[in-house]
């Protein structure tokens, strides 16, 4: 791209951003809340939007309090629209459960007097924390009428940064287009389409709400533990902050979360939780575009191959589902990363073993992802190997598949080796579930159905019927892949004498895909298994078996990458491409439209503490995660016990005492394994009480306790060693490709060719 070209882009683009400016005045915290959104404490005459007391409803004392709402750090204001006649209302801002340093809950953040002819007060308040429990509690005087209207509560000027970070992530897009652009005009090409196909995945993001998704609750509340813990120092982050009013949750233990550090750190930079999750849904899709584009260039050495994978794999309709209406995060992340896994296993068991790294990128980003893909992920290479056996049995195959997985097994340590301390100790509710796997199973007429109800439902149905059936399809575009890759090997394999390339790799694909199907189906024998005691232990926890729909999906990508190939010319692959465009928006655009007009499940200003309730399949057994919840977030003293300096800052605990005798006290803090207490800088045994809580006896007399979180010593050397391999594969890496270049002058192009 020559200079003034690279200036005029520059230009549009900046052009283009100042569109977004006036999205800057969204970023301040503004809402109104009426009289009646408050509760009252007596039964008073109200109106559409306000409250009126006098002596006949109401002694002086307490009038109204509510709403509970939440708030991030900053500077606030409350404007009071109201009219009294007599003295001595007034307004208090409210934390009911702020906890003070004496371990007494509740604090007064501003009070504002109602006095009599005036019709509005103000009060400006600082937080220097998150509150979710945020109440304007109203006091009548006893004198007099009290009207109350309209309380406008307003944030300074930059609340949330969500603005600001859109304009960087466009600019960062543009970036990427220009440095396309430099490599020439078919990269540019490329790059732009992927960019345009993730736009169009991604529609559904652009409003200022969310609609429901069915675990979108769990995975948001992951995200708000994560950017907790992270606050409060825990690096990397093992115990959730979120859950159960602040106790923890071992969700970073049990459930990987290498990928939500993303919106955890833009929580960090001030964005609110509707964007980081946006923001990381649509990470999600174009790492997606271009982890299927590559799989598909890469294997067929075309570019058109490359851009057909990516249309049907990015709007498949099962991936959609997963995306926005089941909003199973984990599963989705691993789906990026399914082309990369075939790709990866086709060059080690049938191409170049040379190409193993992407085997251990593919297996990493899965494995971080989810562990249950993890799972079936491993059975699925394990056939592939099964089947390719005798080539693997050569020296050098052998030799790539060892190193895959021993730098597989190194990259993963830091989360393996918590998660195997946790899981082989036993003692975790979800270690004893069942599923009836056959009952979740799918009908052959369900699996490429094209249209579906404008409103499906949020689970699987029992086999019977398909009423309210979640949206469990590939679509058409399957099988016009398949019609158009027999059409290219009837028509154009006799001209060259055999197949033309790449067309066997599509027919194994499609073998693939279609026993991926049959593990889904009614006719895959799952009873029969789990009949089994220990199969069933291990294939129950897979729950569905149309999760095996994940790997069709990837599978069909390759196929339509092959169904480019036969088609030669600009014309032909084109036409493919369109027509393949065509059949994937179809239940793509229908499922996408009917989410937009599904209910609102939160909005910008929305904390997911209001939202829904706990999960405990991470909890020990023998917790009632309701009892857990509503267990004091203060300390909890069985005898007398004076404390002063307390502070508690996610899963850490500090505080001075004083105790006349032993004094066994419940902490706010769930009971995990991994936690230490150091009394006066000595260890101090910790065990758990009866609701769940952790549990500490202090001794007799006066000293100072820390609690935290602190893992194993073998966490951490685990944590060393997984840092040290990925700077060690990226430093190889690095000279690797710098070894290899070749020298060429300025400007000279360098690689394989690439065909359209």
């Amino acid at each position: 791209m020559e200079r003034k070209q690279t200036i005029t882009y520059w230009a549009v683009v900046l052009a283009l951003v100042c569109l977004l400016v006036p999205l800057l005045r969204e970023s301040r915290y503004l809402q109104t809340f009426t009289a009646v959104d408050l509760e009252s404490t007596v039964e008073t005459a109200t109106t559409a939007a306000s409250r009126y007391a006098d002596p006949t409803y109401l002694d002086a004392g307490l009038f109204m309090y509510g709403p509970g709402a939440y708030l991030e750090p900053g500077s606030f204001s409350l404007t009071v629209m109201y009219s009294a006649d007599g003295a001595g209302s007034y307004v208090e801002v409210y934390s009911p459960g702020w906890l003070n340093e004496d371990n007494t809950q509740g604090r007064v953040l501003a009070t504002m007097q109602l006095d009599p002819g005036q019709t509005q007060a103000r009060a400006d308040f600082l937080l220097d924390r998150g509150v979710d429990d945020l109440e304007f509690r109203v006091w009548y005087g006893g004198e007099g009428a009290l009207t109350v209207n309209t309380l406008t509560l307003r944030s300074g000027y930059l609340y949330w940064t969500d603005p600001l970070l859109l304009i960087l992530f466009v600019l960062a897009l543009a970036g990427l287009l220009w440095w396309a652009a430099r490599k020439g005009r078919p990269q540019a090409a490329v790059v732009a389409a992927l960019i345009g196909l993730t736009l169009l995945a991604s529609y559904p993001l652009f409003t200022d709400f969310l609609t429901v998704g069915m675990d979108q609750e769990f995975h948001l509340r992951r995200i708000e533990g994560l950017f907790g813990a992270l606050q409060s120092g825990q690096w990397p982050a093992r115990i959730s902050t979120q859950h159960f009013g602040g106790k923890g949750y071992a969700t970073s233990v049990m459930y990987p979360e290498l990928f939500l550090y993303f919106p955890a750190a833009l929580r960090l930079a001030g964005a609110s939780l509707l964007f980081s999750w946006k923001a990381l849904l649509f990470a999600v899709n174009l790492g997606t575009a271009f982890s299927a584009y590559f799989c598909g260039r890469r294997l067929m050495n075309s570019r058109a191959a490359g851009m057909a994978a990516a249309i049907l794999y990015l709007l498949s309709p099962y991936r959609l589902c997963d995306l926005y209406i089941r909003a199973a995060l984990g599963e989705v992340l691993a789906m990026a990363f399914l082309p990369l896994l075939l790709y990866g296993l086709w060059q080690l068991l049938a191409g170049d073993a040379g190409q193993w790294p992407w085997l251990v990128l593919a297996c990493t980003g899965i494995f971080q992802s989810h562990i249950l893909s993890t799972e079936m992920a491993a059975v699925f290479a394990a056939l592939c190997a099964l089947a390719a056996l005798p080539a693997l049995r050569r020296p050098a195959r052998l030799a790539a598949l060892g190193k895959a997985a021993g730098l597989t097994v190194l990259l993963n340590l830091w989360f393996l080796v918590p998660f195997l301390t946790y899981t082989l100790r036993g003692g975790f509710k979800i270690f004893g579930s069942h599923v009836d796997l056959h009952g979740h199973s799918l009908y052959p007429a369900q699996m490429f159905v094209t249209f579906w109800s404008p409103d499906p439902g949020l689970w699987s149905q029992e086999l019977g019927s398909l009423d309210s059936e979640m949206l469990l399809t590939l679509g058409l575009a399957p099988l016009v892949c398949l019609g158009l890759l027999a059409a290219g090997w009837w028509l154009f394999a006799p001209q060259t004498g055999g197949p033309r390339p790449g067309l066997r790799i599509g027919l194994t694909a499609a073998v693939a895909a279609g026993l991926c199907l049959y593990a889904a189906s009614v006719y895959f024998p799952w009873e029969l298994l789990q009949r089994i005691p220990a199969l069933d232990r291990l294939l129950s926890p897979v729950q569905f078996p149309w999760r095996t729909l994940a790997f069709a999906a990837a599978c069909f990508a390759v196929v339509a990458a092959a169904a480019t190939v036969p088609f030669a010319g600009r014309g032909g692959k084109m036409a493919v491409l369109g027509v393949l465009l065509a059949v994937a928006m179809l239940p793509a655009s229908a499922l996408m439209d009917g989410l937009l007009a599904t209910p609102v499940y939160m909005g910008q200003t929305d904390s997911i503490a209001h939202i829904g309730g706990n999960y405990n399949e991470y909890l020990p057994e023998g917790v009632n995660d309701e009892a857990l919840t509503a267990a004091s977030n203060a300390l909890e003293p069985q005898g007398e016990l004076a404390v002063a300096g307390l502070t508690k800052k996610g899963c850490r605990i500090e505080f001075d005492y004083t105790a006349e005798q032993d004094t066994t006290v419940y902490l706010p803090l769930t009971a995990y394994p991994g936690y230490a207490a150091r009394l006066n800088g000595e260890s101090l045994p910790l065990t758990g009480a009866p609701d769940g809580r952790l549990a500490v006896t202090l001794p007799a007399g006066s000293g100072h306790l820390t609690v935290d979180f602190a893992g194993y010593w073998y966490w951490s050397a685990a944590l060393a060693v997984s840092v040290l391999t990925a700077l060690g594969w990226g430093a190889k890496a690095v000279y690797d490709r710098r070894g290899s270049a070749p020298r060429r002058k300025r400007g000279e192009q360098v690689g394989a060719a690439v065909s359209v």
